[in-house]
């Protein structure tokens, strides 16, 4: 299925969640995610399943002092 992640598009296995697709991009849990503009708990990134056509925006948050 085809979903898009930060505005490109992205193909990924049926029945992926969102853990899925961090952990295929590299991502830690620790970063912020948006599908279809509904902010996602860090809790819900292993159980919430995707959809085709979904928009994930995923932000890291920056670190430093």
């Amino acid at each position: 299925m085809e979903i898009s992640i930060n505005n490109k598009i992205y193909k990924a296995k049926d029945n992926s969640t969102v853990m899925d697709i961090l952990n295929d991009l590299g991502f830690s849990r620790q970063v912020a995610v948006w599908v279809n503009e509904y902010k996602l708990l860090q809790k819900e990134y292993p159980t919430y399943r995707l959809q085709p056509g979904d928009k994930l925006k995923i932000i890291k948050p920056l670190v430093g002092g």
